[in-house]
Order: structure tokens, then sequence, then C-alpha cells
């Protein structure tokens, strides 16, 4: 009777332990591409999202690429990090677009446990990553001006994309995302051939401007979409990028929805998921 018992309890646990199997119908040729959140994302992880090791880490365990805040400074230096102000997560206030790079880059992420790491440009993650062009990259644009002139900071900030896209050569390898439709159109007049993509509240925005626009899809959150819709923009070739996806059950929920992007803060998870 124990012995039966046993054996039992063992092909339960056997059987727990087997993985889901995916059948994955999107945009990219059947493969859903795992891109880490800032890097590895912001919960329970070793560094602070946007900095180099973040993102490091992230590609060395075998994601396709990361996701990346990417803000302006005063004199036109694309620069990794999240927040509004700089005194949300560093030991220097202000706002970005308020100070030069030379200013910028002397301050340092205090949140615990995230002390003694840097602030970096984006030339700075892209000249230490090996084989970058081989990656994949979403830039989530950040627009925090520091005056009221937004056509001029648009412009300004659409042309050092321009600009480093040119020098590092990033047209195939980079996603450009934005809740700015302004933004948006203006990186299209300069770049129409640039992967853009619009960043809505909701699903049927995410829908219409891409189609109205002529955007490359959409980015959104995982809990606003489902998988109706996801099949929806796929049958107007429109491709669907889910973020919000942390937990483990989150990121299996996001995979049967067939996306062709998941930004997620379990990088390792999802990528042995996936395999």
């Amino acid at each position: 009777m124990k012995n039966t018992l046993y054996i039992a309890l063992l092909l339960l646990g056997l059987t727990s332990c087997q993985k889901e199997t995916f059948t994955i119908v999107n945009l990219n040729g059947s493969e859903i591409y795992v891109l880490g959140h800032g890097g590895m994302g912001m919960i329970a992880n070793a560094y602070p999202i946007n900095s180099l090791e973040s993102i490091g880490l992230c590609l060395l365990n075998n994601a396709h690429g990361s996701e990346i805040d990417v803000q302006l400074t005063s004199d036109g230096v694309l620069v990794a990090y999240h927040d509004h102000d700089l005194s949300e997560s560093t030991d220097m206030s202000g706002i970005i677009h308020s100070m030069t790079w030379e200013e910028v880059q002397k301050a340092n992420y205090t949140n615990l446990p995230y002390q003694s790491y840097d602030i970096v440009s984006l030339e700075n993650i892209l000249s230490a990553i090996d084989g970058y062009d081989s990656k994949l990259f979403t830039f989530d644009i950040k627009l925090y001006p520091a005056d009221s002139d937004q056509a001029a900071y648009h412009d300004q900030f659409t042309d050092a994309i321009v600009a480093l896209f040119n020098k590092y050569k990033l047209d195939n390898s980079v996603y450009i995302e934005s809740q700015n439709t302004d933004f948006l159109t203006m990186m299209q007049s300069k770049k129409p051939n640039y992967m853009l993509y619009i960043y809505p509240q909701t699903f049927e925005e995410g829908l219409s401007k891409s189609l109205i626009y002529g955007f490359r899809g959409m980015t959104i959150a995982s809990h606003a979409i489902t998988v109706e819709q996801v099949q929806e923009a796929h049958d107007q070739g429109v491709y669907v990028t889910i973020w919000g996806v942390v937990t483990k059950d989150e990121n299996i929920e996001a995979v049967r929805k067939n996306p062709d992007v998941i930004q997620t803060d379990k990088v390792e998870y999802l990528v042995d998921l996936l395999q």
C-alpha cells in the first residue's frame, strides 16, 4: 500500500514538473521575442533597471534583447533612465533635459540595494556590448522636456535617435515606442523605415493609431489585451508587444496570447519557458 502511494505521488510530481508546450502563431514566424524590462527587470534583481550591468546580464541569459527607457540631455545625448526626475532614484535632482550629459553622468543610483551604479548613455551601452547588432532593443521614449517648446524638443530628440541609428546601424534591431503620436509621426517623417510602436492605454486606441498612421505595431500592458485582440491585430498586420509581465503565471498567460514580443521582469524564466 505504501509503495503504491509512493509511486502515485512520484508520478504526480513528475507530471506537475513538465513544462507546458505552446503553439505560437504570430507575425514573427511563430517565435516570441523575449526582451528584458530595462535589463533584468525591476523586481528582486541585483541591478537597477537601465544600468549597463542589468542589460548585460539580460543578454547573457539568452534573451533576444532588452527594453531600455530613453531620455535626452540638453546637449542631445540619449540616456538610459526611467523616472521623471533624477531625485527619484539617484543622488542628484532635476530633469535630465535641463542638464548636459557631463552633469547627468555624475549621478549614481542610490535606492537600496542599487547603490554605486552609474547612469549610462545609449552609446555607453552599445559600445560595451559585443555583437549588439545581433540583439533586439526597444527604446521606450520618455518625454520630459525642460521647457514648453514641444516641437523643438521632439525635433532634437528625433535627430539624436537618427544620429545614433546611423552611427551604430540600428535600423533593423531597434523598436521605438512612445505614447506620443506627434513624436512618432515626426520620427516617421524623418525615417519612414524605422520600426515605430504606439504605446496606448487601450487595445482599440493602439489598433486604430497603428492603422491610421502606419505604425508597425503597439506596445500594451498584458492586462489590457486579450488573445482574441492579439489575433485581430495580427490579422491586420499589426505587431503586438506585451509588457507588465512580472510573475511566472503572468509570463505563461502572456505567452498564451501569442504576441510577437514580451517585455518581462523574469528573463531567465521566460527564456526557459519558450525553449
